[in-house]
C-alpha cells in the first residue's frame, strides 16, 4: 500500500523510528556530538553515560518499530462517498 493511503499515526510513528534509530548509530559511532552540543560531561569523559544514552535510543527505538509494525498492519478506514468501508 503506498504511503500516501496510510494513517497520519503510522507515517509519524514511522519517522519518530528512522529518527531515533539515526540518533542510535550516530551517537553510537561518535558519541562526542553531545558533549560538543551540551559542552559539559556528565561522567567526567569516561564515556559510560554516552552508552547509556545509545541503550535508551536503542530501547525508544524498538519500542517505536513495535508500534509503527503495528499500526502498518493495522486496517486503514477509506471514506466512499458518505461511507466508510
Amino acid at each position: 500500500m503506498p504511503l500516501a493511503n496510510r494513517s497520519r499515526r503510522s507515517l509519524l510513528l514511522l519517522s519518530l523510528t528512522v529518527m531515533t534509530g539515526a540518533m542510535t548509530v550516530v551517537t553510537a559511532l561518535s558519541a562526542e556530538w553531545i558533549e560538543a552540543i551540551f559542552g559539559f560531561e556528565p561522567d567526567g569523559g569516561t564515556g559510560e553515560w554516552e552508552w547509556v544514552i545509545v541503550a535508551a535510543l536503542a530501547l525508544v527505538t524498538a519500542t517505536l518499530a513495535l508500534a509503527t509494525r503495528a499500526s502498518w498492519r493495522a486496517p486503514v478506514k477509506v471514506a466512499v462517498g458518505s461511507e466508510l468501508l
